[in-house]
C-alpha cells in the first residue's frame, strides 16, 4: 500500500517483508506537521488483486481510545477491484481544534 498525506509518502511493502505495519514515528524525516482547523488531502493506493476495504484513523488525542464518531477520516468496505490491479482512493480530513499537540499522533491505514 502506498499512502500519502499532505504530500509526504509512505510505502508498504508485503507483509512479509515489514509485517504488515510501518511505523515512521521515530524518524523525524517523516513526520507531518499538522495544524489545528486546518484540512489536508490524502490518497491511498492499493494493490487490489480483489475487492478491498480500507479504513483510516488520526488519533487526535492520545487517550488510548478508538472513537470512529471522531477518529475515523475514512472508511470504504467496497472497492472494486479495477482491470489495472491498483486502486487509488483520495479524500481531505480536517484537523480539530481539539487536537493533541506538542506530541506525535498516528494514523493508522488499515486494508
Amino acid at each position: 500500500m502506498n499512502v500519502a498525506v499532505a504530500n509526504q509518502t509512505f510505502l508498504s511493502g508485503a507483509t512479509p517483508d515489514d509485517g504488515g505495519n510501518v511505523n515512521r514515528s521515530s524518524q523525524y524525516l517523516y513526520l507531518i506537521p499538522l495544524n489545528k482547523n486546518s484540512t489536508y488531502s490524502f490518497s491511498f493506493t492499493l494493490f487490489a488483486a480483489n475487492n478491498e476495504q480500507v479504513r483510516a484513523r488520526i488519533y487526535y488525542n492520545i487517550d488510548g481510545i478508538f472513537n470512529n464518531a471522531t477518529e475515523q477520516k475514512y472508511y470504504n468496505g467496497n472497492i472494486p477491484k479495477p482491470s489495472s490491479g491498483y486502486a487509488v482512493v483520495s479524500g481531505t480530513f480536517p484537523v480539530p481544534s481539539t487536537a493533541e499537540t506538542g506530541t506525535v499522533l498516528r494514523m493508522m491505514v488499515l486494508e
